[in-house]
């Protein structure tokens, strides 16, 4: 199961650069499931009893399906 983290930091010193990353930063890392993948996903979660309605969308992102809300995706 995975959730949501909340942290309050507060610098209080000076620190060096960090080195440039290696990925290109702030692009979104997951993409839509297909339409026949998002079928086939939709349909064995049913068999298992799991439904969700048409405001949450299924993304992958490697070998993982996640559940956006439709609203939080580009």
């Amino acid at each position: 199961c995975e959730g949501f983290f909340v942290a309050r930091l507060r610098k209080t010193a000076s620190v060096e650069p960090l080195p440039a990353p290696t990925y290109k930063v702030g692009a979104f890392p997951f993409t839509p499931l297909k339409t026949r993948e998002a079928q086939a996903v939709i349909a064995a979660a049913r068999k298992v009893g799991l439904e969700w309605d048409e405001t949450l969308e299924l993304w992958q992102r490697d070998k993982e399906l996640w559940l956006f809300p439709r609203a939080f995706t580009p």
